[in-house]
């Protein structure tokens, strides 16, 4: 059916932190060449005003095959996902940040969203996004003493390892300087 659909989120404050981010992962199938759009949405004047920080639609929206028109409705498989990244560090020091995802609909198939975080401190998703870092592993997560980060780059980069509470206060820095290969700390 065509129309829309909105879940908005609550208000947020991102005027302490740093490196905000959104990530999440979608799954959509067009029947054949339908239009369907998703959008994140940005507001800081409690939703009177709304900014697309994240559009895709119709083909560029696709994570699979198209279905077949007249066809049963798309149930994505595991590896029908895709994972995004959504830059929000525009919007530090904004004391009432509200995020909305949209949905269009143009007559097409089902639309997953899954997995959403908002949060800060998410540089290495950035760092992972234009594929400078391979792998992550924090462990024991969650932690009250010790941590152990490891990772695997791609190139040699300079590294520095930031630790962050819950409430977004840098607890721990490690400057590794120039690595590669395999690290750990």
């Amino acid at each position: 059916q065509s129309g829309d659909a909105s879940v908005v989120f609550h208000k947020m404050d991102f005027s302490t932190g740093t490196d905000y981010a959104v990530t999440f992962n979608h799954a959509y199938a067009q029947y054949s060449n339908e239009n369907d759009k998703l959008e994140v949405l940005v507001s800081t004047d409690c939703g009177a005003n709304w900014t697309a920080v994240f559009s895709e639609q119709g083909s560029s929206l696709k994570t699979a095959p198209p279905t077949g028109q007249g066809s049963s409705n798309f149930f994505p498989a595991v590896n029908q996902w895709k994972e995004n990244f959504v830059d929000l560090s525009n919007y530090e020091g904004e004391a009432e940040v509200m995020i909305a995802f949209k949905g269009t609909s143009d007559w097409g198939n089902n639309l997953y969203v899954d997995d959403i975080l908002i949060s800060n401190g998410l540089r290495l998703s950035v760092a992972k996004e234009n594929n400078l870092v391979a792998g992550l592993n924090v462990f024991p997560n969650p932690t009250s003493n010790v941590v152990n980060v490891e990772f695997e780059l791609q190139n040699k980069e300079n590294v520095t390892v930031s630790i962050m509470n819950t409430v977004g206060q840098t607890v721990a820095v490690n400057n590794l300087g120039s690595v590669s290969g395999v690290q750990a700390t």
